[in-house]
């Protein structure tokens, strides 16, 4: 009896994945509107089916070993028994099938659990209660925990805020459930328990920047503490307790819609960027952050290069304008597909960066990164796989400097010149094997559902730390231009494009919004940056 629900579960699911895999292997487009899916389809069949096995087989034990067990096969259906086109990434630190199948599982042990409370006495041992309480958390909390440890913010404008009051809520209304049966001590425990866990699986995919999380991860922590005591508390009151059993269905029911909703629909804001070190210096190095960010794109339909460029000056900025903790950086950035894994995709870098104090530097910086996308563990996560500084200039800032990126077979190569110099090799790169060997260019559809109406592949612009926010400072792009074919061309067309919309890929921006700058074009072929207090920059409006 025990492997019929065993099957009822896994049959869809590993149905599904199958489905995707026969589709993308075909490069049919129907690939992508299953695959979009895929996440919620499993969600539902963990949830539907481990209620369907608890109501059946009558027994919390034997409905969670039965599920469990089809969580478990297809994980390995999926990270190991799969062909290796389509097999589901194991991220940044290779922990990813952990990640999906405690989330996964704590789903089915949930439903389980309810499942088997409809049809035997409510009455349940200790370890039950523990154990269905831990779940049901577990999913609940999960989406906004590991987004905020995969640098995203989940529900903006409100997050923090949002994730806050919704750990909170979640963690009174486990620990008011959980009290009756193992006492308050221990009800106002599990939440705490189940975070530390869901934080030492996730702290993985945030080493790189885990001390910017720092404060963000406290207030989890505040918010599931006093939750978990507030519902500890509350279920103490013996005329609560009968109003509380009766809530928990109502509770978790509300929560998985909620759970699949953002799955759906909350699409997080996610933003790849790297900072310099000590301003005044460059020998901070580089690391991962926020910029602010104002741009202009290739305005054409997609397209391929085997290499892109641009010429930048900063003649007419006074450096002493540029705050002496900040910077002021011209740059481009460059979309290049992933050949495989749905949701995972690169995109380089490379910018010239001034200081207070007069000295101008250039960063070259590569990224992996995911989608929200199950293949990627059902969350988004970035991967800085290269960032190489170097010092030029020597406080020369008025020259102009060629930057370009450029295919050489699988190397990909950062060459720079200096005024009328001959061009050196700051740095080259050997990209990863899952990788197209060429640049993306143009504009590519959107996706439904999402902020993200077009993805720019190729973006020119100006980043800093935080807004200058005065003038004294202008940043010009001569011939923004792409390689192919043995031939350096200038984009035909150009337009603005503010910090907001400066998407490269599904969910994935340059940077956040920069107030207070303009963006002219006074011939074809060049663009200006500035500061403006009255003529702020457009969205999307043609510069050439």
């Amino acid at each position: 009896m025990i492997l019929l629900p065993y099957f009822w579960t896994l049959v869809p699911m590993l149905g599904t994945e199958r489905l995707a895999e026969y589709y993308f292997i075909g490069k049919d487009p129907l690939f992508y509107s299953i695959s979009g899916f895929r996440l919620e389809v499993d969600i539902i069949c963990a949830l539907v089916g481990s209620f369907a096995a608890g109501a059946t087989l009558k027994s919390f034990k034997l409905a969670t070993v039965s599920q469990s067990a089809s969580v478990a096969t297809l994980l390995v259906g999926v990270f190991v028994a799969c062909d290796p086109r389509v097999c589901y990434s194991g991220g940044p630190d290779g922990l990813e099938s952990v990640r999906i199948g405690l989330f996964l599982g704590s789903v089915a042990v949930a439903g389980a659990a309810l499942g088997a409370s409809a049809r035997s006495s409510p009455g349940e041992r200790r370890w039950e209660a523990a154990l269905s309480e831990s779940a049901r958390f577990f999913a609940i909390a999960w989406y906004p925990v590991i987004f905020t440890f995969a640098g995203a913010k989940l529900l903006p404008p409100l997050d923090p805020w949002a994730t806050t009051a919704i750990l909170f809520v979640a963690a009174a209304a486990t620990s008011a459930s959980a009290a009756p049966n193992i006492g308050v001590r221990k009800g106002a425990a599990i939440p705490m328990a189940t975070i530390l866990l869901m934080v030492i699986v996730s702290a993985g995919i945030a080493l790189p920047y885990l001390g910017t999380l720092a404060s963000n991860v406290l207030q989890m922590a505040l918010a599931v503490g006093l939750g978990g005591a507030a519902g500890a508390t509350a279920a103490g009151v013996e005329n609560m307790r009968q109003s509380l059993r009766r809530a928990v269905p109502v509770l978790f029911a509300a929560s998985v819609i909620l759970v699949l909703t953002m799955t759906v629909v909350a699409i997080p804001d996610a933003v790849s960027g790297v900072l310099p070190g000590p301003a005044t210096t460059t020998a901070g190095g580089l690391a991962m952050g926020s910029p602010v960010y104002a741009a202009a794109y290739m305005d054409a339909p997609q397209g391929h290069a085997e290499g892109v460029g641009t010429t930048i000056s900063f003649s007419g900025t006074n450096t002493t304008s540029i705050q002496a903790d900040n910077f002021l950086a011209g740059g481009l950035g460059v979309h290049s597909a992933g050949c495989c894994v749905d949701g995972i995709d690169y995109a380089y870098r490379f910018d010239l960066y001034l200081f207070h104090g007069g000295n101008e530097s250039l960063a070259a910086s590569g990224w992996e990164v995911c989608d929200d996308n199950i293949a990627c563990g059902g969350h988004s996560w970035k991967v800085l796989l290269l960032s190489q500084e170097r010092q030029i200039g020597q406080g020369d800032f008025e020259g102009n400097v060629t930057l370009r990126m450029v295919w050489s077979g699988n190397n990909l190569v950062w060459l720079y010149s200096e005024g009328v110099g001959r061009f050196l090799n700051l740095t080259s790169f050997k990209t990863p094997g899952q990788e197209n060997t060429d640049f993306n260019t143009g504009v590519s559809g959107g996706v439904s559902l999402s902020p993200q109406k077009e993805a720019y592949f190729f973006q020119f612009g100006v980043m800093s730390r935080y807004p200058l926010g005065h003038g004294g400072w202008r940043v010009s792009f001569v011939c923004p231009s792409t390689f192919s074919d043995g031939t350096w061309t200038c984009i035909p067309h150009a337009s603005t494009l503010l910090g907001s919309d400066s998407y490269w890929k599904v969910i994935w921006r340059w940077g956040e919004n920069y107030p207070g700058v303009s963006i002219r074009s006074d011939e074809a072929w060049q663009a200006t940056f500035a500061f403006s207090s009255t003529r702020a920059a457009v969205d999307l409006q043609k510069l050439w």
